[in-house]
């Protein structure tokens, strides 16, 4: 059983589910954010060196989510949002600081786990089926790069293929079937009783030691 549950995107629905299957609502800096694999490896790897800089974000163009075009992360359900589910970018500007000093908090709990003798899984979903398993090796690698000490595994969830379960791919990398609810923008949460059926599995994987 690991210490943590936490969420590295694809998208907003492992924030969701993890804290509900877990109990625990403790916030993660990867939360709301569409984060793609070379967004993440970035960031990473740079030890978030510039994410989330003011000079960097803007409105996207459906002026629905914040792009910061540093990394290429997308941030959403951060800002105050009209009526109609769009940001106004100097509402945007205003309300930074307060959002920035949450990342920054959020920023000190990743490092700090990231250097404790507690153990975290890594859940990237993938309902979109973007992601390879190579790129969960390079995940994996990142990690032991950049933690060498730290104790965890990943996991990539990805849409039902033959029949839900758990398979491990390579040493502290495994792959979990989940289904995902039609139509995707509806049920942007996911399927709650499918995360119910996998937590119990999650709970069993084994954990990758650090060095």
């Amino acid at each position: 059983m690991f210490d943590h549950y936490i969420g590295l995107g694809l998208n907003c629905e492992v924030a969701v589910q993890l804290r509900r299957v877990s109990g625990c609502p403790r916030a993660h800096v990867f939360d709301w954010q569409l984060t793609l694999q070379r967004s993440l490896v970035h960031v990473l790897r740079t030890d978030f060196a510039d994410y989330f800089q003011l000079d960097n974000l803007v409105v996207s163009e459906n002026r629905r989510h914040v792009l910061d075009t540093a990394t290429g992360l997308e941030f959403h359900h951060l800002f105050t949002q009209n009526y109609d589910g769009t940001i106004l970018p100097q509402r945007m500007v205003r309300e930074y600081p307060k959002v920035r000093a949450r990342a920054d908090h959020l920023v000190r709990r990743w490092r700090e786990t990231v250097a404790s003798d507690q153990s975290a899984l890594y859940v990237r979903r993938d309902p979109g089926d973007d992601l390879t398993a190579d790129d969960m090796v390079e995940l994996r690698d990142v990690l032991r790069e950049c933690y060498p000490t730290h104790r965890f595994a990943v996991l990539w969830a990805r849409d039902v293929r033959d029949e839900e379960g758990v398979t491990q791919l390579d040493d502290g990398i495994f792959e979990a079937q989940v289904p995902v609810l039609r139509p995707r923008e509806e049920f942007w949460q996911g399927d709650a009783a499918a995360w119910d059926r996998l937590y119990p599995l999650l709970q069993r994987l084994p954990v990758l030691a650090g060095v």
